[in-house]
């Protein structure tokens, strides 16, 4: 009887002990700093809708979890859900008028709905609050590029890159002006120290190849355009461009086998470059 009441006695401490401890699982679901980080990764994963669900968790705990509104806004942008996404930065704003982030990020999404002057305002809002902030002042000079102030962009955005020398979202955006201005050799600077940086980053060799296309430099054309479908074979356009490298140097084959990638991928060929390939090659392969 002895033995029998010391085993349900042990039994019965284990389980009150146990009953004591919350799972790893359970903790994250009621720590709305653990269901934030969780949220920020899942945006990261592109796992948009399941951040949102974290994102809404930590603000059911916490109603004045500004940084949740700001992260949940940010999936929100992701998805091209803006009024969603402008509401949550509103409700940040609200909650930290000093909090930079919002204000950066309601920017951005405002501009991606062509409300420029609403963006630029915002962008000059996050930098008043904080000075360092390398986004805020590529997204400015974005906006500058935008409104054609193309020597205004050019100073947001190296502010940026002087505040974050390793900002390779700020080269390529100062790559981009550059080229549009037709400053050349100083756009192919900038994607290659995109490329320093982001050894991955397809739109720098993709960028980097289009200057290249116009410098006549068809090797390196084709050398940047093989690198960025390697890293993403769904670029249609990039088999289109590759295409008429290989059209100017005469390599009908390769230029019809990539016209069929991009047309496979959903892409309109150009009509008339479809003429010319069949003319200058005797016709579609």
């Amino acid at each position: 009887m002895k033995l029998i009441f010391r085993v349900t006695f042990k039994i019965s401490l284990m389980l009150t002990i146990l009953a004591g401890f919350a799972t790893a699982e359970e903790v994250r679901e009621t720590d709305p700093g653990a269901l934030l980080n969780q949220g920020d990764a899942l945006i990261e994963e592109g796992r948009y809708d399941r951040a949102i669900t974290c994102f809404n968790k930590a603000i059911e705990i916490n109603p004045k979890y500004a940084e949740a509104y700001n992260s949940r806004g940010m999936a929100y942008t992701k998805k091209g859900r803006y009024d969603k996404a402008i509401s949550d930065f509103n409700k940040a704003i609200e909650i930290d008028p000093r909090y930079a982030c919002p204000y950066n990020n309601r920017g951005f999404a405002c501009a991606c709905m062509g409300q420029h002057d609403k963006a630029f305002a915002d962008f000059n809002k996050a930098i008043e609050i904080d000075p360092k902030y390398p986004e805020a002042y590529n997204n400015l000079g974005l906006t500058y590029r935008q409104k054609g102030q193309y020597d205004k962009a050019f100073v947001e955005m190296t502010k940026a890159i002087e505040l974050n020398p390793k900002y390779a979202g700020a080269y390529l955006n100062r790559g981009n002006t550059y080229a549009l201005k037709g400053h050349y050799g100083k756009a192919i600077t900038d994607y290659t120290k995109v490329i320093e940086i982001d050894p991955k980053d397809a739109a720098a060799y993709r960028c980097r190849a289009l200057v290249y296309m116009g410098q006549g430099h068809l090797d390196n054309v084709i050398a940047d355009f093989n690198t960025a479908i390697a890293l993403d074979q769904s670029d249609a356009r990039a088999y289109n461009n590759r295409a008429v490298a290989y059209f100017i140097k005469k390599k009908y084959e390769a230029a019809w086998d990539d016209v069929h990638r991009a047309q496979n991928l959903g892409y309109i060929v150009h009509p008339a470059f479809l003429d010319a390939l069949r003319q200058a090659s005797g016709g579609e392969k």
